[in-house]
């Protein structure tokens, strides 16, 4: 096994054992909500927050450029993943990605990615963060903006 597959394996464990985490956490708190996101922060798809902690499902677009290439090319990833909210407005969160589409197809990925968010109303939340996705199968690590507006709903 190549030492690209080890980081690659040991950071999909990593984001594995957070969602463990995050879902046990999400079983203690009495406050749910669901978000229907649609923008890319944290994914275009669905989450489910109690608590402190959620847990989240979707698609993820974003630009990457090519090893050895000054060309840049859209690239679709599957995503699910867990935040740790902190004063419900600032968050943590690590998720796998999975390429669905362009080069990275069939590929896995982690990404990690820190923010704040607003209510202007008590059903729509706007984030801005920033992400990371480490090196990983000869792409070099790619930092982006993540801004994302959700409709919230509350059970």
């Amino acid at each position: 096994m190549s030492l690209t597959a080890v980081r690659a394996t040991r950071k999909s464990v990593f984001a594995i054992l957070l969602l463990g985490s995050a879902v046990s956490a999400l079983a203690q708190s009495d406050r749910s909500e669901w978000s229907l996101n649609g923008f890319r922060n944290p994914s275009v798809g669905l989450e489910y927050r109690k608590g402190d902690y959620s847990v989240h499902a979707g698609y993820y677009s974003t630009i990457l450029r090519d090893p050895g290439s000054a060309r840049s090319e859209a690239s679709g990833f599957a995503r699910i993943g867990a935040t740790r909210w902190i004063d419900d407005r600032w968050y943590v969160s690590a998720s796998a990605l999975r390429g669905v589409d362009g080069p990275r197809d069939g590929r896995n990925f982690v990404i990690i990615e820190a923010g704040a968010q607003v209510r202007p109303h008590p059903n729509v939340a706007l984030r801005l963060g920033v992400a990371v996705i480490p090196a990983a199968h000869g792409f070099k690590t790619k930092v982006n903006p993540t801004p994302g507006i959700s409709l919230v709903f509350k059970p």
